[in-house]
């Protein structure tokens, strides 16, 4: 059965878009466009696999409180620029089951542990 009193598309979100979406809806002055932003959380994700990019806007909309955003800036390349950067430091990752994050090689951080040449005592 098609509604006909709508007059707009529904959109249905996962959690994680939803989460997106009301984090970007608190941003003053951002452009919100709901199939825009999650085509760049699909984009971001794929992209990113091992980055929390939730966490990542998060950290980005605080920062815009201290910097608002102008008229001529781009918010979704900063946002994207804000995960390559998070990428690269090694912030923002997920967690996994264990609530451990991971780092790029797998092993993980909380229980990486030094080879043993490390704490070879010299002798004098």
């Amino acid at each position: 059965i098609l509604n006909t009193n709508l007059k707009k598309d529904i959109i249905y979100l996962s959690k994680e878009e939803a989460q997106l979406i009301k984090i970007l809806e608190g941003v003053s002055d951002y452009p919100l466009d709901r199939e825009k932003e999650v085509e760049m959380l699909k984009r971001l994700s794929d992209k990113y696999p091992i980055l929390d990019i939730i966490s990542v806007v998060k950290d980005w909309a605080i920062g815009k409180i201290d910097k608002p955003l102008k008229k001529k800036d781009n918010p979704r390349s900063q946002i994207n620029t804000w995960c390559k950067n998070a990428d690269a430091w090694g912030k923002n990752k997920k967690e996994d089951e264990h609530g451990s994050n991971k780092q790029h090689n797998g092993e993980d951080k909380k229980t990486f542990k030094l080879p043993p040449e490390f704490y070879a005592v010299r002798s004098t």
